[in-house]
């Protein structure tokens, strides 16, 4: 009955995907986000949001290739990358008698999020601004459940607070959602927007969306956002008598801060508080070099290519889950340390080629693409303490901004000739 529901779904799944692209994205994206929270993981069983995407994953591919032709799924580079570091977590620990094919796809299933960027692509349906609608409205629900949680504590229940979940080890407040990935792609993109082209309306979208983010718990996505676009909005000021009256008051309003900061000893401890619970022991980066200690140490033993894709029930990751002391030490995978988890699945070699992959992204693409070279810089940052490059939560906001700059230079050439 099981098997047969599984394959039910990916038929209607691959239906829905062939005619009606636009219903299908807002389907993948109300699973991705859990329900938006309303609908509990327990009601799901034995199936689970994870398996549903990777479903929904693979019923991409038919509609491309019956679109398009099966070469065009490995059209953009990205895609090849990501396909690449799935191959080999795959089939290295199969030929090493780790693992199984089973476990080995089960564990690296988030990668497969990257075939929406062929799938998005393959469908003129899709447009900049229906992609733009889908995070704005995602983001702002979000950011509005995040609200009704610190201020009524109600929240949908599919969601749960961060203290239930993790007791002494948290370190915030809210909600426990993965998915202010997305908040952080709806900042971005209004960022870049204001900057093309000021608006009050603009300006106000900008800082609804700054705001949402900055209420969410997840304090490594709000402080990678500070530095990227505090960085970029320095690069980019031009003191001259043409500066635009938006960059003065915002370079303004930062000295003011500064002697804010430096003055006021409630302030400078209300920002300091998030450095330390990112980076202090009992922090996010502290507290993760300690659960992850017996992962550094099952990395030494393989530094080179790391061990790649090893589920908890496969010959290798079945002993680590009956050994583990709490649900952070049941596998070798973990979401929440990226840098730890690039080392363990594909080594030395797998971190250097990541880096060099990112450096070229960021460095190779143009002004168009600038909203996705910003999200990979934030992404590099948050990465020391949330595994977004190697899980789909990561990985489809990737996907989905970097079609999001494609089709929008596409409609900016074609507008122009």
């Amino acid at each position: 009955m099981f098997s047969l529901s599984l394959i039910l779904i990916y038929l209607f799944s691959t239906l829905v995907a062939y005619f009606l692209p636009k219903t299908f994205l807002v389907i993948y994206l109300f699973v991705f986000t859990g329900g938006l929270g309303f609908i509990h993981p327990d009601r799901l069983l034995p199936f689970s949001f994870e398996n549903i995407i990777f479903i929904l994953n693979l019923a991409t591919i038919l509609p491309i290739i019956f679109r398009l032709g099966f070469k065009f799924i490995f059209s953009e580079m990205i895609v090849r990358i990501f396909l690449g570091f799935f191959l080999f977590g795959v089939f290295y620990p199969i030929l090493n008698g780790w693992s199984n094919i089973f476990s080995s796809i089960t564990d690296g299933k988030g990668f497969l999020s990257v075939l929406m960027v062929p799938y998005l692509l393959s469908h003129n349906a899709i447009t900049p601004k229906f992609i733009k609608t889908c995070i704005f409205g995602i983001s702002t629900y979000l950011g509005i459940t995040c609200f009704f949680y610190l201020l009524f504590n109600i929240y949908p229940d599919g969601y749960e607070p961060i203290s239930s979940l993790y007791n002494k080890i948290a370190t915030g407040e809210g909600i426990h959602i993965r998915y202010s990935t997305i908040m952080l792609a709806a900042v971005l993109i209004a960022y870049i927007d204001l900057r093309n082209e000021y608006s009050t309306n603009r300006l106000v979208l900008f800082l609804i969306q700054y705001t949402f983010l900055f209420n969410q718990p997840h304090n490594s996505v709000l402080l990678a956002s500070i530095v990227v676009i505090g960085l970029h909005f320095l690069y980019n000021a031009r003191f001259t008598l043409k500066q635009r009256a938006f960059d003065l008051a915002i370079i303004f309003c930062g000295f003011m801060f500064s002697i804010l900061f430096l003055l006021s000893p409630s302030i400078r401890m209300g920002v300091l508080s998030i450095f330390y619970q990112i980076f202090y022991l009992q922090g996010s980066i502290g507290s993760r070099i300690s659960i992850n200690a017996f992962r550094l140490d099952l990395f030494s033993e393989r530094p080179i290519l790391g061990y790649g894709f090893i589920d908890e029930t496969s010959a290798l990751g079945a002993p680590v889950k009956s050994a583990a002391i709490s649900r952070f030490t049941e596998s070798f995978g973990v979401i929440d340390a990226g840098i730890i988890d690039i080392l363990i699945r594909f080594g030395l070699i797998g971190l250097l080629a990541w880096a060099v992959a990112l450096f070229l992204a960021i460095r190779g693409y143009g002004r168009d693409f600038l909203i996705f070279k910003l999200l990979l810089a934030a992404y590099f940052l948050t990465s020391f303490t949330w595994s977004v490059f190697t899980y789909s939560f990561g990985i489809l906001v990737i996907s989905i901004v970097f079609v999001f700059c494609v089709k929008h230079q596409k409609l900016k050439l074609k507008i122009a000739n």
